[in-house]
C-alpha cells in the first residue's frame, strides 16, 4: 500500500492548483487510504483538509514544506499532538521578523522543536539534494547524518522522486547510495501539485503569474510534464520497482502519524480573578448581579432560560471566553470608546445580563440557539464593532492585559477574485493588457459561481 506524503493544495499559493477536497476525492478514487497535506510555509488548508478527510473516511496527515535559512526545503509531518504543536511553532518562527513572502527557519530552531515530527528531505530544493549537487555524496552524507541525529532512525527519511525526467534516475541512484551509507530509510513521493493530469496546464499558468512572465517566455520555469499529480499505488510501485522499500515506508510513516485535529483543545484566557475563584464562579456572580439589575425579580421562565444557557457555557467551557469579552467591553466604556455587539450574540440572555448586548432577548423571544447550539460543532463567536480611530487602543489593552503570548491577531488567507484572476491568466497567456482588461470587465462577480459564464 502507498500513501502520498508530499502534496500541495492551492493553499500553496500560485504553486498547487487543486483544492483539499479535490485531492482527497482523487485519493479515494485511486484506492488509497490517506494523504499528507504539505503546503508551503503554513497549514492554511488544514481545517478544510481535516473536514474533507473525515467526511470521506480517509486518514489526514498534517504537515508543511518549510524553507530553511539557506533557502533549502524540508517536509515536516506531525506524528502526534506534540509534533503538530512543534510544526506550528516552527512555522511561526519562520515568519517572525521576515518579509511576509520570504519566511525562513533556522535549522537550530527546527532541531529544538523536532519532537513529534517526521522529516522528509523534500524536492530538488531540499538540503540533501543541494548538498549532493554541490559537494557530491560525501557532502550529502553529512547532511543525512545531521537529520538522523535530530529526528532519529524512525523520523528521518530520504525522499525519492521519479517524474520520468532523465535526471531522476541518476539522482535517485545517488540518494540510494547515501541512504545505505548513512543508514537513513528511503521514502517515495510524487511531490504532488495537482489532483489530475488535466490540471497541469493551470499549473503552468499560475507558475507564470508567480514569476510575472508568460507561457511563451517561461521556458525552464515550467515543469516539463504532467507527472506531478496524484498516482495510484500500482503506478508508484511501478516507478519504484527497484526500491520497493521506499513504497512500503510510506505506509510505515502514515502509521506513525496518529494526530488528528480532534486532539486539539483550547483554553480561553481569563481576567485576573481573586484566589480560589474559578471562571465559572466569577461568571455566575456577574450574571446574577446583571440579572437583578436588568430584570429585578427573576421569574421561573427567565431562571430556566438562564440555567439552560449557563449549562451550555459549562459544557463548552466558555466561562473564560465570556469574561474576556466583558472585560474588553468594560474597558471600552471606561475609556468612552464606542463599542457595539452584532451578529447572533444578542440572542443570549447571559450576554444581556453581562451588559454586552443592548437588546433584551428574553423580552423579544430571541432563540439562544442562534448564538450557541449543542447540535453545532463550532464554538460560538462574538463580534464587536469598535470605533476605527480607537481600535489600536483596545488592541494594545488586550496585549498588555493578557500578554502577547496569549493574544494574537486573526490571520486571513488571500484568494483571487474572479476579475483579477482573469486579468492575471490573460497576462500569462500573453494577451495584450487591453484585451485582458476587456475580458475582466465583461464578467460579473456572480459569474464565479457559474463556470459556463466564464467560459463563454
Amino acid at each position: 500500500m502507498y500513501t502520498e506524503l508530499h502534496c500541495h493544495s492551492y493553499y500553496s499559493l500560485l504553486d498547487g492548483v487543486s483544492s483539499p477536497e479535490a485531492l482527497l476525492q482523487r485519493v479515494r478514487a485511486l484506492g488509497m487510504h490517506g494523504l499528507a497535506l504539505t503546503d508551503h510555509e503554513g497549514v492554511y488548508g488544514l481545517p478544510r483538509f481535516a473536514s474533507a478527510a473525515e467526511s470521506t473516511g480517509l486518514q489526514a496527515i498534517y504537515g508543511a514544506e518549510l524553507t530553511l535559512s539557506d533557502g533549502a526545503h524540508v517536509v515536516l509531518l506531525a506524528r502526534d499532538l506534540t509534533g503538530y504543536q512543534n510544526l506550528c511553532r516552527c512555522i511561526s518562527a519562520a515568519h517572525l521578523g521576515r518579509d511576509k513572502d520570504d519566511p525562513r527557519l533556522a535549522f537550530d530552531t527546527l532541531a529544538a522543536r523536532a519532537e513529534g515530527l517526521i522529516a522528509l528531505t523534500a524536492c530538488e530544493q531540499g538540503e540533501l539534494h543541494r548538498a549532493l549537487l554541490a559537494g557530491g555524496e560525501e557532502a550529502a552524507l553529512e547532511v543525512a547524518g545531521r537529520y538522523l541525529d535530530v529526528f532519529g532512525a524512525d523520523g528521518a527519511f530520504i525522499e525519492l522522486h521519479n517524474h520520468l525526467r532523465p535526471e531522476d534516475s541518476r539522482r535517485n541512484a545517488a540518494l540510494r547510495r547515501v541512504a545505505a551509507r548513512a543508514r537513513v530509510p528511503l521514502v517515495a513521493s510524487n511531490n504532488v501539485h495537482y489532483a489530475t493530469a488535466d490540471r497541469s496546464l493551470l499549473h503552468h499558468a499560475v507558475t507564470c503569474i508567480r514569476h510575472q512572465t508568460t507561457l511563451d517566455a517561461a521556458g525552464p520555469l515550467l515543469r516539463p510534464n504532467d507527472e506531478y499529480r496524484l498516482k495510484s499505488p500500482a503506478a508508484m510501485a511501478a516507478l519504484f520497482a527497484e526500491v520497493p522499500e521506499a513504497i512500503e515506508n510510506t505506509q510505515a510513516v502514515a502509521e506513525q502519524c496518529v494526530f488528528h485535529v480532534r486532539d486539539l483543545s483550547y483554553a480561553f484566557p481569563t481576567p485576573d480573578l481573586p484566589p480560589g475563584v474559578s471562571p465559572e464562579q466569577a461568571l455566575r456572580a456577574a450574571i446574577e448581579e446583571g440579572a437583578r439589575r436588568a430584570y429585578g425579580e427573576v421569574g421561573p421562565k427567565l431562571r430556566e432560560r438562564i440555567e439552560h444557557e449557563f449549562s451550555i457555557v459549562q459544557k463548552w467551557d466558555l466561562a473564560g471566553y465570556l469574561l474576556v469579552f466583558k472585560d474588553i467591553v468594560d474597558f471600552c466604556r471606561r475609556e468612552q470608546i464606542l463599542v457595539s455587539i452584532r451578529g447572533s450574540a444578542p440572542a443570549s440572555v447571559l450576554l444581556y445580563c453581562l451588559g454586552l448586548c443592548p437588546i433584551d432577548p428574553f423580552e423579544h423571544g430571541l432563540l439562544f440557539e442562534r448564538f450557541a447550539s449543542p447540535e453545532r460543532r463550532e464554538l460560538p463567536d462574538i463580534d464587536l464593532d469598535i470605533a476605527h480611530e480607537d481600535r489600536e487602543r483596545v488592541i494594545q489593552y488586550v496585549y498588555a492585559k493578557y500578554t502577547r503570548a496569549r493574544a494574537a491577531m486573526v490571520a486571513e488567507v488571500n484568494t483571487f477574485r474572479l476579475k483579477s484572476s482573469v486579468r492575471d491568466i490573460a497576462k500569462a497567456l500573453g494577451l495584450p493588457a487591453q484585451q485582458a482588461q476587456q475580458l475582466s470587465l465583461s464578467l460579473d462577480r456572480w459569474d464565479a459561481d457559474d463556470p459556463a459564464a466564464v467560459l463563454t
